[in-house]
């Protein structure tokens, strides 16, 4: 069996690894047109500020495409799937397969205006990028309030450059937490020397042999020599759909993550699924939710039957010091709200009659492992204390600290 992963990330190298857990003889080989081995992709702002060197966030190097059998094939760009005849075309050679897991991932989105000095943050090509040109630059800005402008944006404070923020929304991060936790967060960032500019977007750019800043729609004039965009991604859905492989925001797969054409499959941030509660017709570009899926689909390509339920989004971060967590669904009718706070945190909870959907967790995050595992599991509360849910949880006292690494 000839089997094909298209794309080197969490999805695609989940997806290789289950294919051989339950085929040891298949042939697998791996496509991506990036030239680096699979490497963990929330770290490339260490590579950004100068942190890490590239081999230093690298996960699987050669040696490990070796250990597991597959064939590594980087820095190769297909151009097209051709269904009939079972094989990827690339500008070099033709591939043939039986199975193919699509698992591109996603783009940035790109903002209309650009010149020089306008900077995207998806790859380690993009953070080496954006690592020569602060050498020559003073101050940056930041375009997008989400996880990947924030993250930026700390990782520049960190190191010690001044940052302005540009926020289309009324509040940093509103995709992830509610109005107080992206409080809480904002008035960190702002007494580590960033400056926000909420409701805010780009009119004009200032650019003379550089960048010399940005214009607002509200009349601002933000100082900077580097531009870094943030404002979400795209699916990289074009080559399956130039196939005739049926997509909408993404590829859309069943619950085996199978695409329309048998054979084929899709996951991470590339795929759509209809699955789970809350889920349906959705992408979710979640490291997590990306290996979830790719385990599936690598073990029904090699002829298992396994079950996608969907996934839990949630989101995890620290800056300065302060961690907070937000899972499920915080929004939706029928849902009663319950909030704790004291001198350990804050903790906002949503419930559909007695089952956990939803949760925020803001200074001690203790035991957010344990409520994310009730929301997928649809724990019933009348097994909860009312201590299981206030903000210091002594009876959780033996637990540590559940971090990112750890969810994601």
């Amino acid at each position: 069996m000839d089997y094909i992963i298209l794309g080197n990330g969490i999805a695609g190298i989940q997806g290789a690894l289950n294919i051989r857990r339950y085929d040891r003889e298949g042939d697998i080989t791996i496509i991506t047109d990036e030239e680096y081995g699979f490497y963990s992709r929330p770290m490339i702002t260490d590579i950004m500020t100068g942190k890490r060197r590239p081999e230093e966030i690298i996960l699987m190097g050669e040696e490990g495409y070796r250990a597991f059998g597959f064939k590594f094939m980087k820095g190769l760009s297909i151009k097209r799937i051709d269904l009939e005849k079972r094989c990827l075309y690339s500008s070099q050679d033709r591939i043939k397969f039986h199975r193919l897991l699509i698992a591109t991932g996603a783009r940035p989105k790109r903002i209309k205006k650009h010149r020089d000095g306008v900077y995207y943050l998806r790859s380690i090509k993009d953070a080496l990028d954006i690592k020569r040109q602060l050498k020559n630059t003073k101050k940056a800005i930041v375009y997008g309030g989400g996880p990947v402008g924030i993250k930026a944006a700390y990782a520049l404070l960190s190191w010690g450059m001044p940052v302005s923020i540009m926020v289309t929304s009324p509040q940093i991060m509103s995709r992830v937490f509610d109005k107080k936790t992206a409080s809480v967060f904002q008035r960190l960032f702002e007494e580590n020397g960033a400056k926000f500019y909420l409701g805010s977007s780009i009119e004009d750019l200032v650019w003379q042999k550089g960048l010399k800043g940005v214009v607002t729609d509200r009349g601002d004039y933000i100082d900077g020599g580097i531009l870094i965009v943030g404002k979400g991604v795209v699916s990289h859905t074009e080559i399956a759909e130039d196939a005739g492989i049926s997509v909408n925001e993404g590829i859309i797969v069943n619950d085996m993550m199978e695409t329309s054409e048998d054979g084929i499959y899709a996951a991470g941030d590339v795929a759509e699924t209809n699955t789970g509660p809350g889920n349906k017709g959705r992408v979710f570009a979640l490291w997590h939710t990306g290996a979830e899926q790719g385990k599936v689909a690598g073990a029904n390509m090699a002829g298992e039957k396994k079950i996608y339920n969907g996934s839990v989004s949630s989101n995890s971060v620290e800056y300065f010091g302060m961690k907070a967590i937000s899972m499920g669904t915080m929004e939706g009718e029928g849902l009663k709200e319950e909030i704790y706070e004291d001198k350990d945190g804050y903790r906002r909870f949503m419930f559909r009659d007695e089952l956990l959907v939803g949760a925020i967790l803001v200074g001690n995050i203790q035991g957010a492992g344990i409520l994310l595992n009730a929301i997928k599991k649809g724990t019933p509360r009348s097994i909860w204390k009312r201590d299981f849910l206030s903000s210091h949880w002594p009876c959780l006292s033996i637990h540590p600290n559940i971090t990112m690494e750890v969810l994601f």
